[in-house]
């Protein structure tokens, strides 16, 4: 849906946990969102605004992880400290 001057009206948001890969793989989907014509047309057709940054958030994170409980964390499951 547009407003009365033609602008988009629904934003569109990217929530991610904040360990490193997690982050990582909400910045690819923007960015495969803005570099794929048939998307980046179907996202103006809808009225979309998707915004460029990617919300960290907590109580996103994972509460545990099977048999790597109590290893120690590689790098990509480490937290991005902000």
């Amino acid at each position: 849906r547009f407003g009365s001057r033609g602008k988009p009206t629904k934003k569109v948001y990217f929530y991610s946990s904040p360990f490193a890969r997690a982050e990582e793989t909400a910045l690819k989907c923007l960015e495969g969102m803005r570099e794929t014509g048939e998307v980046v047309k179907k996202i103006e057709e809808l009225g979309l605004d998707v915004q460029d940054d990617v919300i960290l958030v907590d109580g996103l994170m994972e509460r545990f992880f099977g048999r790597l409980d109590g290893k120690e964390v590689c790098e990509s499951m480490q937290r991005r400290i902000v």
